[in-house]
């Protein structure tokens, strides 16, 4: 399961960092449709306020892609 996980953190940072639109999300992560990638976002939002330490995982995954799109150190 950890690796469902990580997709679904993959997913939320696509999407909350990068700004990019569902389907390309889904192309990228060689998932069938948007809907796929909007169950995975939900899915890693729930987990999110129900795990402290997958939100703690996740954060800093996005802390890191936020520096590395402004070109800066995490």
């Amino acid at each position: 399961m950890p690796y469902v996980r990580a997709r679904w953190s993959a997913m939320l940072v696509l999407r909350q960092v990068g700004g990019l639109a569902l389907v390309r999300i889904a192309m990228l992560l060689r998932r069938r449709d948007h809907t796929t990638i909007l169950n995975g976002i939900r899915r890693a939002e729930v987990h999110m306020r129900a795990d402290p330490d997958y939100r703690d995982a996740v954060e800093r995954v996005r802390q890191v892609a936020l520096a590395a799109k402004f070109g800066r150190q995490p």
